[in-house]
């Protein structure tokens, strides 16, 4: 109806107003060097072609890397300093990037084989992408928390994403019903609505300790206290169910 349209607008406008670089005066060399990296045609680079264009602006070498910084966070490039296998890479356009990891959650193989990415697949569906940033982009995608590597010697498999993990709970009693009985404690979220990402990120980021998993939830045990955890994500009722037993419930 439109209802509440404006009030919303204006909520909007006021926090992007608040962001830390909103409103930052920037020098005119950042600003030129900003524009020519924005400029350039190709949808990748490295940081040593960026840092080249940054001097022919006359930006200072001690402010490459934050002018690398606050360009990602205006969401104009993506670059990851902190990661070795990324540091070295800017993506002048994210919007490719997006479309290609698109590819790999719309493809009906990798469903098909409940979330298994094969190497077959990455060839195919980045066909248009050098070997090399293929590599970068599994990278990425395990960044983004989407899906996890297989590095397995020999293993046809690159990735599982656990965004297209088997909707199905796969059998839990030899690892779950019939485990140590002794402690136990459960706990319970009640949610208006489960949000996007949960618990497939999460699984994504405990998958050491990952027994099974399926799209909403995981079996999880740890090696050095044999304690288990089951967690399990219903979005129907917005339930979000957590449950342990062993001998280090607190700490797992």
């Amino acid at each position: 109806t439109g209802e509440g349209i404006d009030e919303l607008r204006d909520a909007i406008a006021a926090h992007a107003a608040a962001l830390p670089l909103m409103g930052a005066p920037w020098p005119a060399s950042w600003a030129a060097a900003a524009d020519a990296l924005r400029a350039l045609s190709d949808t990748h680079t490295t940081v040593a072609d960026a840092s080249s264009l940054f001097t022919d602006h006359h930006v200072d070498t001690t402010q490459h890397d934050e002018l690398l910084s606050a360009l990602t966070f205006l969401g104009d490039i993506l670059h990851y300093p902190d990661d070795p296998l990324l540091s070295d890479m800017v993506v002048l356009q994210p919007q490719w990037l997006n479309t290609r990891i698109a590819r790999i959650l719309d493809s009906k193989q990798v469903a098909g084989r409940n979330g298994q990415l094969r190497w077959d697949d990455v060839n195919t569906e980045w066909s248009d992408i050098e070997p090399g940033l293929r590599e970068h982009f599994l990278t990425m995608m395990d960044r983004y928390d989407i899906s996890y590597r297989v590095h397995d010697q020999g293993v046809a498999v690159a990735s599982i994403v656990t965004a297209l993990l088997p909707w199905n709970r796969p059998d839990l009693t030899t690892h779950w019903l019939d485990t140590y009985t002794g402690q136990h404690t459960e706990l319970s979220y009640h949610l208006s609505f489960i949000p996007p990402g949960i618990p497939t990120w999460f699984i994504t980021r405990t998958r050491r300790f990952a027994l099974e998993h399926w799209r909403t939830g995981a079996l999880l045990r740890d090696p050095d206290s044999d304690t288990h955890a089951l967690v399990q994500a219903d979005p129907d009722t917005g339930t979000l169910h957590l449950a342990a037993r062993g001998a280090a419930l607190r700490r797992f």
